[in-house]
């Protein structure tokens, strides 16, 4: 699937929840469309009316109209029926395509049906709506023979003409001191609860049972202090009688998802928006809370989804922490890009109050399923034994089935129908999912620098432990906490190894024995103290080699302007090394016009940049590089007019003459050593040397000097060393015009990219060897 109105691009799922605060005496609406919901008055069990709105009615019709020539239109709403009001448990078993949410929640809509509660479990091709509506029976009916001519729906059930298996799913976050902590565990083991989070001050609960058990659970412990509710709709299967025979629908499998097809829940966690091929995929993704106060606010979240996205694939309304709020869980496909829009689309309606990304917190996620399953007396004990190894619990026993409730996330509900596919699956129930931040402290895989070395950097300089670290900022503070994205591996980080020299003074603190190694990177804010910064924000700038890192001084971090590119470029080409070749080689030394330019280490984060500006800048420009592969990168990626390997060169000043036989009018130093002599020796008259970097000389005990500077003066050169953060003031005339100039394919950047913390030692080590083609970059976690 690809998302409207853009070209197609690599997909991700991505899940959402919702908030929603409801205004008195609003109602919630569906269109057919958007699946939106207005707010409604609640009744006496504090569920949420719905009936239709005009625009629901209208986009209604125009959508049914495709499936039958005798809808009702809004402009002739059938009158109302006369008879005893009574709650309906539908069950609506459909083969899933776009809107079909959107249509089935319309019929209702039209009608002016109260809906209270609302189950979807959406898979590839396949689903299952649990409704509960009140009504009349003959309003009723024809809602059903309504949704029978609906395209694509398989079958339409009312099971509350017989007994049946209820249930719904609650997590609920309370804030709990320690001194009522053993009480509030005494209560959740009579509710037959379950504690899947604990932290200093908190507990989050998961609670099963009928709908009264719900609104019992919630007013015990409200007394407490509710911090957050998230719920499911119902999820209901007939109870089967003694002595009749098991059907095995045919309509029975649109209940679960696709066995071939199935991604473990684990994935959410390693999601990523921006792929690197389209082969790649994830089932899971982002979460956003969304609150809202006025009008319509599920139809407008769900209307929002419709515009940049395809469809849903799982959906979970129901009543939040407080009276009028409710919340809305879905898991859809997008891309990073149509992602981003939705988030933009959410923020710009009047209903929402809030939308929070939970992709990079932990969470407690679970669903609900009900199981019915086909047994004979001999075969019950196993099935009931595979039940116990699930920790699921017998609901509904008769003599030919067993019905099964199972709370867990989507990789336990599959595993346990795999193996209960051979007894014969009869019908199976389930909810969306549910998610809620988790308090507790998170492990934190960190790098740590292990002591000062000489020489070379070695992989066993830095050793990987496992932390933990809460994804809360201290109150008062004003720091930023942060997921790490990637990780830039850079050459200064070796001067930061060395033992620092009494009264030896530096532009950055060196690295010390035991701490978390340090660096440039690129983030996503979880959890911010400081007022210039917010969750959910990507920034570039200092961070720990660590996933997650707390920023004491946010002002070495910067927002992330654009992200029309991959985030990556901003540890180098739209980061420090970026903005070190834009302002050595324009500030420092101001190109003309058919300028000789000579750049080493040219293929490097910062080399290959300035050697594509001096290009722009209509320049002659030669490269140097330590292999052929690097050299032919030089000549025929980055434009360079000519490039050559320094190893295969015996004499670097005859080299240099061979290329540069007027001269060299700027020089962008970046290796120091034998290099730097033999170019002060080729320097023309007035020429200008920026030094970057001497990487030749970092592991070094003793550097080698400089023998030629006397060409300073008889050739009047001006020679100039700098650091980036001098020149952060031209970032945002850099960052455009670098930015245009990759849109406009005037500039083209490579990195090298290696995937997990654990390789970045060796990452930084290979810079010392050469062993690393462009910008070397650290994927830590998929954004």
């Amino acid at each position: 699937m690809a998302a409207v109105s853009a070209p197609p691009l690599p997909l991700k799922s991505t899940r959402f929840a919702a908030r929603i605060e409801a205004v008195s005496n609003r109602i919630f609406t569906r269109s057919p469309d958007a699946s939106g919901f207005a707010h409604a008055p609640r009744s006496a069990t504090g569920r949420l009316n719905l009936r239709r709105s005009p625009v629901a009615g209208v986009r209604a019709s125009i959508e049914d109209k495709k499936g039958s020539e005798n809808a009702v239109s809004v402009s002739d709403p059938a009158a109302p029926s006369r008879g005893r009001v009574r709650r309906h448990t539908i069950s609506v078993y459909v083969g899933d395509e776009s809107g079909m949410i959107n249509r089935i929640a319309g019929v209702f809509a039209r009608r002016g049906y109260n809906i209270e509660s609302l189950a979807v479990g959406l898979n590839e091709d396949k689903a299952l709506f649990t409704i509960v509506v009140s009504g009349t029976d003959r309003v009723l009916q024809q809602v059903v023979e309504q949704l029978h001519k609906l395209v694509n729906v398989l079958k339409v059930e009312d099971l509350s003409k017989e007994p049946q298996v209820e249930r719904e799913l609650m997590l609920i976050k309370l804030s709990v001191s320690p001194s009522d902590r053993i009480e509030v565990m005494g209560l959740v083991e009579v509710f037959r609860g379950k504690i899947v989070d604990i932290s200093e001050h908190s507990l989050t609960i998961e609670v099963t049972g009928d709908p009264g058990k719900i609104v019992a659970v919630q007013r015990t412990l409200s007394k407490f202090g509710i911090k957050e509710i998230a719920r499911t709709g119902k999820i209901a299967l007939r109870r089967e009688k003694i002595g009749e025979t098991a059907p095995f629908w045919r309509f029975s499998a649109a209940s679960y998802p696709d066995l071939k097809r199935t991604t473990p829940v684990d994935a959410l966690r390693r999601s990523n928006r921006t792929f690197i091929s389209s082969s790649d995929s994830s089932p899971g993704g982002d979460v956003y809370p969304v609150e809202s106060y006025e009008d319509s606010p599920v139809k407008q979240v769900l209307d929002a989804h419709w515009g940049v996205l395809d469809d849903e694939d799982s959906l979970a309304v129901g009543p939040a922490e407080k009276e009028g709020i409710s919340r809305i869980t879905t898991v859809v496909p997008g891309t990073n890009e149509s992602i981003a829009k939705l988030v933009q689309q959410l923020y710009k309606l009047i209903d929402i109050h809030e939308v929070q990304d939970m992709t990079d917190l932990p969470f407690a996620e679970r669903e609900l399923m009900l199981i019915k399953i086909a047994v004979n007396n001999a075969a019950k004990r196993d099935v009931l034994d595979i039940a116990t190894i699930f920790r699921a619990r017998a609901v509904d026993v008769s003599d030919h089935t067993i019905t099964l409730q199972l709370t867990g996330d989507l990789d336990k509900m599959v595993a346990l129908q795999r193996l209960l596919e051979p007894y014969g699956i009869c019908e199976v129930a389930r909810t969306g999912r549910l998610a809620l931040v988790q308090m507790a402290e998170v492990s934190n895989k960190r790098i740590l620098f292990k002591d000062y070395i000489t020489g070379a950097p070695k992989e066993s300089d830095m050793v990987q432990t496992v932390g933990s670290i809460k994804l809360k900022v201290p109150e008062g503070s004003n720091s930023v906490l942060v997921k790490n994205l990637y990780l830039s591996c850079d050459p200064y980080m070796r001067n930061l190894m060395n033992k620092p020299m009494e009264g030896e003074e530096s532009y950055i603190l060196p690295f010390f024995p035991g701490q978390v190694v340090t660096g440039f990177g690129v983030c996503k804010v979880v959890d911010s103290g400081h007022p210039n910064f917010k969750e959910g924000d990507y920034v570039w700038g200092i961070t720990g080699w660590e996933e997650y890192s707390l920023v004491p001084s946010p002002e070495a971090l910067f927002k992330i302007p654009f992200t029309d590119v991959p985030l990556s470029y901003y540890t180098g080409l739209l980061g420090m090394p970026g903005v070190t070749a834009y302002a050595g080689f324009h500030e420092i030394c101001k190109p003309k016009k058919g300028e000789y330019v000579y750049v080493s280490a040219a293929s490097g984060a910062v080399g290959q940049l300035v050697g594509q500006y001096a290009k722009l800048m209509g320049c002659y420009v030669v490269g140097s590089a330590g292999s052929k592969e690097k050299v032919d990168l030089l000549k025929n990626k980055f434009g360079f007019d000519e490039a050559f390997n320094y190893k295969e060169e015996t004499d670097l000043v005859a080299t240099l003459k061979k290329y540069f036989p007027e001269g060299i009018d700027i020089y962008f130093e970046n290796v120091g050593g034998p290099m730097l002599d033999a170019a002060l020796l080729n320097m023309r008259v007035k020429g200008r040397i920026a030094i970057c970097g001497l990487i030749s000389q970092y592991n070094l005990d003793k550097p080698e000097g400089v023998h030629n500077l006397f060409m300073l003066i008889t050739k009047r050169v001006t020679m100039t060393g700098f650091v980036s953060m001098d020149h952060y003031h031209c970032y945002p005339e850099f960052v455009e015009k670098t930015r245009n100039y990759i849109k406009e394919g005037k500039i083209v950047y490579v990195e090298d990219t290696v995937e997990g913390l654990e390789k970045a030692p060796a990452a930084l080590v290979g810079l010392f060897s050469g062993r690393n083609v462009g910008k070397q970059v650290v994927l830590v976690a998929r954004e």
